[in-house]
């Protein structure tokens, strides 16, 4: 991001500031400025702190992989959010715990990670960690499959076909097996499927 997004994204100052004199004006300039670069360092060293946690876990160091997941998720790092999501719930570091796995994976879905709302919508179908509500993890599985996550619109296609959360809806299960099948999804490609 450069400098001239970063003031884009500051809003208008009150009336007041733009009547100050012009030492305040460069003194709360400057606060803007250095307020920015703080937050641009954070948000590196939270890329850090995400990409050591990928390093652990590639080396099968899931304890060590599961601190720098948490530590960077509580900062609101989406990726990593998701990442504390499946340490949770495949026990990767820590014990198992899908109302903790639920839980981050839901934190990242809200803010449109695809991989996590189709997560979120396993959670719901089945009722692991959050009550089974199939409503609820139809709309999940929408969020991801409207983003062509292929597994989702796999997992949309079978709710319409079955109407499950869903009125049954042929045509519209065919469309998303379609959709996943048009991405290579093997499962979407061998689903024989008609119309009726």
């Amino acid at each position: 991001m450069n400098e001239k997004n970063d003031f884009a994204l500051v809003p208008r100052p009150p009336i007041e500031i733009e009547k100050a004199e012009s030492g305040t004006k460069r003194v709360l300039s400057g606060m803007v400025v250095e307020t920015l670069a703080l937050a641009r360092r954070e948000a590196e060293l939270v890329e850090v702190i995400y990409q050591r946690g990928l390093r652990f876990e590639k080396q099968g160091e899931h304890a060590e992989a599961f601190d720098c997941f948490k530590r960077a998720a509580e900062r609101r790092h989406l990726l990593s959010q998701y990442k504390l999501g499946c340490c949770y719930d495949f026990g990767n570091g820590v014990p198992q715990n899908s109302v903790e796995a639920a839980k981050w994976y839901r934190e990242s879905a809200e803010q449109g990670l695809a991989i996590s709302q189709f997560m979120t919508g396993d959670c719901y179908r089945v009722g692991e960690g959050v009550q089974q509500n199939m409503q609820e993890a139809v709309k999940w599985y929408r969020k991801a499959a409207d983003q062509g996550l292929s597994t989702a619109q796999v997992n949309l296609a079978m709710c319409y076909r079955h109407g499950q959360g869903v009125p049954q809806d042929m045509a519209e299960a065919a469309k998303w097996y379609y959709k996943a099948a048009e991405q290579g999804d093997a499962e979407a490609q061998s689903t024989e499927f008609r119309i009726i």
